[in-house]
């Protein structure tokens, strides 16, 4: 057990009885509180609180929330403590009232939007809901609007109003600016009344009246106050619990500590536990060592990580089952993703829910892996030889396309071109950056404008800039182009190959060391092949970008005209050159330009071997394998007359295998050929389905269930009021719930083209999404359908509409069990309730299906 005394002993927690909270319902009040500085973020103002336990009594604890007795909005500055100034702020009101038939409405003509939201609930003093909000909006401006309800049924309702003001005044534009009228739809200003005022400017019917319930309650607000109780006898404690544990007797219980546990009996009673026994939940620990340990006595596993709280000593050091030192208020202690009651300690791996490692070390074995990392892709985290290799890396010389090394030297006053060119290693983590710090990998000679672009700077004076790239062309006569200010130096030098920079002829140099002068450097080698080009730009002070034209430029043929220059990996802007980035020859193997790059030197990380170990029967193929990979292998009993292995035939039985880390071995009957070769292919687990729409409809259809058609599934570009104006990631299509705003009453559905899942274990749905509609009526959910008969299978899935997206997100939907081994369609399905709003509503893009 964790406490800060020795295990056994009692103690005495000595605390003042806490008040209890109830929600007393205040008549006629309404909960109010104002949101500043909130321009364009219409309706997401902070609602008021209704907590007001602490003194004085009859003010809301939070300081921002105010009891007010009026919704007045008609004219500024406000009144009752409504303060309708300034701009580009939120007010929020909230009450509850009761209406005998469900029938009701409010008029607003708040200056600027309006959102009302209705809901059933239980009661006064209850705010469960028993029924669906219905909500209005209205984002017009000097406008008029009128919210009708009828819910069919009368009871009590909680409203939530939220006014928005974006600017140029927040008072009504005519007569009332907010009322309610009991008696059903009206769209005659003159029918409502003031909600708790009477209003003087221009039409209303004066205060408006709320019906009355059986216990002679209207309208008002619940607020959560300090309970009353009943203490005959004085002891902090009410009658109606002591009670309980001892019917008819109230000496039992007192201001000491009945049980034993470390707590007082007023102290449990506040708490709710049970003053009659040590320990209220049954977890091993005291109340009183709950209390002291910040852990619940009532829920026995209070971080719920599958251990008692009782067990969870806190003590760092794991001395079994019943004591295993991790934190009871941290779910996983050792921070490695696995919860504390997984890892059993038995170094026995036994699943995801018995894993058997340390829960108060993260590597319990010691390989570099956490033990969640392990265990998440089927590794053994208590086996140091067990851990998720990672497929293997390119090996010696990589061509890297269209990319360019560079490196900057500072500090270098007249010394031209003495800076050092960038290195191309990249051995070390992480891979993918050069691993001198002072080299860095680009993707453009952009030299044309100070401060400089693509991660080159221009800035300051008396360095050396230096680029080093490798190129090919077709007949070895090109030429450079440059107007850097100050000094530029080429080197050009024919080499064996994209991947070999062994020098084939000798360089040729070209110089310019002249200030604000354009210079072309023609180069005729006679005969083509793959060029090194080793570029330095030395300036030696007063800026260093372009005097005119393009900065650096090349053509593949000889010419002195600016205008046939491109940028070399970039369409120049400035000036007169072409405008198009320069185009380089391409050789026999597709290899046009880029850089080489030295990357370690790997051993085969497959292993991949062919034995027989019976003696001939069969032979068994084995091979390290790694997570989120599958594997085929070929064969071919005739090397000379096939060498190139994509010819190969597929073994029979050994296509499409899935990855079984750490190895894969697999036996089958020996083939009766006297000699065969095998070669193991592999690689990432491609996509069940994926369609990003940009070749348009496809196989995916549209339907719509509502007679109004006011919204319809359309592909294209977005251009709602409101959310995308692209597909996700700039894409031009993507599926929309109309591509402008979408409409009232509409209940619409967007199906997929059939997809098998036949032979997948389970799969994730996974697409990018942009939700942007009223965040509360509004709804989406996403289907599986059997596409040969279109029955649903498996529940629906509701996707989250009360977000508002601003940018693209996406979500991963685990298919639906029911759905795994069918052929299957997808559907999204979108309803929208009937108040028209000006937002994109729901938008599609880059859907795909991924095996697990």
């Amino acid at each position: 057990m964790k406490s800060n005394i020795a295990l056994g002993s009692v103690f005495l927690i000595t605390l003042s009885p806490i008040a209890l909270a109830d929600l007393t319902h205040s008549a006629g009040d309404i909960l109010y509180r104002r949101t500043n500085n909130l321009p364009g973020a219409d309706f997401t103002g902070a609602l008021p609180e209704n907590v007001d336990l602490e003194a004085p009594p009859g003010e809301l604890d939070d300081p921002d929330s105010f009891i007010i007795e009026a919704i007045d909005v008609d004219r500024e500055p406000g009144n009752g403590g409504i303060d309708l100034s300034g701009d580009n702020h939120d007010l929020a009101f909230t009450f509850q009232f009761y209406d005998a038939d469900g029938a009701f409405s409010f008029t607003e003509n708040y200056d600027d939007r309006v959102q009302v939201t209705i809901t059933p609930i239980a009661g006064s003093t209850d705010l469960a809901e028993t029924g669906a909000a219905m909500g209005h909006q209205n984002t017009g401006w000097n406008q008029r609007s009128n919210a009708v309800y009828d819910f069919g049924e009368g009871g009590w309702f909680d409203a939530k109003i939220l006014m928005s003001e974006d600017g140029g005044g927040a008072q009504s534009a005519a007569d009332i600016g907010f009322g309610f009228n009991a008696t059903g739809a009206s769209v005659n200003a003159g029918d409502f009344g003031g909600i708790g005022y009477v209003p003087s400017f221009g039409a209303s019917a004066g205060l408006a009246v709320f019906d009355t319930d059986a216990n002679g309650e209207s309208w008002g607000s619940a607020i959560e106050t300090e309970a009353l109780i009943t203490d005959t006898d004085g002891d902090g404690i009410d009658d109606s619990y002591e009670e309980q544990f001892f019917p008819g007797d109230l000496t039992q219980l007192g201001s000491g500590d009945f049980d034993g546990d470390g707590v007082n009996d007023p102290v449990e009673f506040a708490d709710g536990t049970d003053p009659t026994v040590v320990d209220s939940d049954g977890d091993g620990s005291s109340d009183g060592e709950e209390k002291s340990n910040g852990t619940d006595p009532l829920l026995e596993d209070s971080d719920n990580d599958g251990l008692l709280d009782g067990v969870e000593s806190d003590s760092g050091v794991f001395d079994g089952p019943d004591d295993t030192g991790t934190d009871p208020l941290d779910s996983d202690t050792d921070d490695d993703g696995l919860l504390d009651g997984a890892e059993t300690n038995t170094t026995v791996f036994n699943g995801p829910t018995d894993t058997g490692s340390d829960p108060l070390d993260p590597d319990s074995d010691g390989d570099a892996f956490k033990d969640g990392d392990e265990v998440s892709v089927g590794f053994d985290p208590n086996d140091e030889d067990s851990y998720p290799r990672s497929p293997p890396a390119p090996s010696g010389a990589l061509h890297l396309p269209e990319s360019i090394l560079y490196r900057r030297t500072d500090g270098l006053p007249g010394a031209d071109f003495t800076g050092e060119l960038p290195q191309n290693i990249d051995e070390e983590e992480p891979r993918g950056e050069i691993d001198d710090p002072d080299t860095s990998i680009i993707t453009a000679i952009d030299v044309d404008r100070e401060p400089g672009n693509g991660g080159i700077d221009l800035t300051g004076d008396n360095h050396d800039l230096a680029f080093t790239f490798q190129f090919y062309d077709t007949d070895g006569t090109f030429t450079f182009t440059e107007n850097y200010d100050d000094r530029v130096q080429v080197t050009v030098t024919p080499i064996a190959s994209a991947r070999d920079l062994t020098e084939t002829a000798a360089p040729v140099v070209h110089q310019n060391t002249g200030w604000n002068q354009r210079s072309f450097a023609s180069y005729n080698f006679a005969s083509g092949g793959w060029f090194d080009a080793r570029i330095l730009m030395s300036e030696d002070g007063g800026g260093a970008q372009s005097a005119a034209d393009i900065g650096f430029g090349y053509y593949n043929r000889d010419s002195s005209a600016v205008s046939d220059f491109g940028g070399i990996g970039y369409a120049g802007v400035f000036g007169a050159s072409s405008g198009d980035s320069a185009e380089f020859d391409t050789d026999a193997n597709g290899d046009s330009w880029g850089s080489l790059i030295l990357v370690p030197e790997t051993t085969d990380a497959y292993q991949f071997k062919v034995s027989s170990p019976d003696g001939g029967v069969n032979l068994e193929y084995s091979w390290n394998s790694f997570a989120g990979q599958n594997y085929s292998i070929v064969s071919t009993n005739d090397l000379v007359a096939n060498p190139n292995s994509s010819t190969w035939s597929v073994v029979p039985e050994l296509e499409g295998i899935a990855a079984t880390p750490p190895r894969n071995v697999i036996s089958l009957p020996k083939p009766l050929d006297p000699v065969r070769f095998y070669k193991l292919i592999g690689g990432p687990i491609p996509p069940v389905f994926f369609d990003d729409f940009e070749s348009g409809q496809g196989g995916w259809t549209t339907r719509e269930d509502d007679q109004e058609r006011n919204t319809l599934w359309e592909l294209g570009i977005p251009s709602g009021t409101t959310g995308p104006l692209s597909g996700a990631g700039s894409s031009t299509n993507a599926w929309s719930t109309n591509l402008g705003d979408y409409g009232p009453n509409s209940d619409i559905s967007l199906r997929s083209p059939a997809i098998n899942l036949g032979n997948v274990p389970s799969a994730q749905v996974t697409f990018d999404v942009y939700r942007d509609a009223d965040g509360f009526a509004d709804t989406a959910v996403l289907r599986f359908l059997r596409a040969t008969d279109e029955v649903q299978l498996g529940p629906e899935i509701a996707m989250d509409m009360t977000i508002f997206d601003v940018d693209w997100v996406t979500l991963s939907i685990a298919v639906v069990p029911e759905a795994i081994g069918e052929n299957v369609i997808i559907e999204w399905n979108f309803v929208s309730d009937g108040s028209r709003d000006s937002y994109s509503g729901l938008s599609i893009d880059n859907v795909g299906v991924d095996a697990d």
